[in-house]
């Protein structure tokens, strides 16, 4: 995967720059990287108290703790906290000590609750292969939580759904458009259940990015 300093360093100049930047609009990334951001757990608290609860996150669902999870995660700077047990958005004050959320989203960045992200014990597991429908509850081993940053192009921790050397999109270096990986994860969540999510869109109707679509659904567990 290129950087960013790749991509502007191959830019002929400034303006040629400018222009593609211009071009590309609300419906591509430049090459992803790090924001200058260390992590989810060092951004400061959540959103402004008098904001509502549920401004960036819609959840649709369709029975049987399954449904659609709409997410607004545009903003480069603020991160949105989902607790997936409540179907519901929330505002941890220190979110790398709070066990309510489950995952966080910042563009194409995903946290999970676990791990040097968070104390709420949420693992993941990365099911590739399956259909959605044909996803049950993996084996313990499968599980992993973030985990500090290892040999890749940012300084990132490497997040199990978009961190390290395989997340969860393609990243096309010439149309700098993300597009999600045939992959299913299933989170053990902070209430000890088993959920089952695919980021299925990353772009909202309008082309704009930062916005995805999960499928999810409850999965039985023994």
């Amino acid at each position: 995967m290129h950087s960013f300093r790749d991509f502007l360093e191959a830019s002929a100049s400034g303006a040629v720059f400018l222009v593609v930047l211009y071009g590309l609009g609300a419906c591509a990334d430049i090459a992803p990287h790090d924001n200058g951001d260390a992590g989810l757990v060092r951004d400061a608290a959540g959103a402004d108290a008098s904001e509502p609860a549920s401004r960036y996150v819609r959840f649709v669902d369709t029975g049987a703790g399954a449904g659609t999870l709409f997410v607004d995660a545009s903003d480069a700077e603020r991160w949105v906290y989902v607790d997936l047990d409540a179907q519901a958005e929330v505002q941890p004050a220190d979110p790398a000590d709070d066990t309510t959320w489950d995952l966080a989203f910042r563009r194409f960045h995903v946290a999970s609750n676990g791990g040097v992200s968070g104390a709420g014990g949420v693992s993941v597991a990365r099911v590739d292969g399956l259909p959605f429908v044909d996803v049950t509850l993996p084996s313990a081993a499968s599980f992993e939580t973030d985990r500090a940053d290892g040999e890749d192009d940012d300084a990132l921790p490497d997040y199990v759904f978009s961190g390290g050397l395989d997340p969860w999109y393609a990243y096309d270096v010439e149309t700098h458009v993300l597009t999600p990986k045939t992959r299913v994860f299933v989170l053990r969540t902070t209430a000890g259940a088993a959920v089952k999510v695919a980021i299925e869109r990353y772009y909202d109707d309008a082309g704009g990015s930062g916005h995805p679509t999960l499928r999810y659904a409850r999965v039985p567990t023994p």
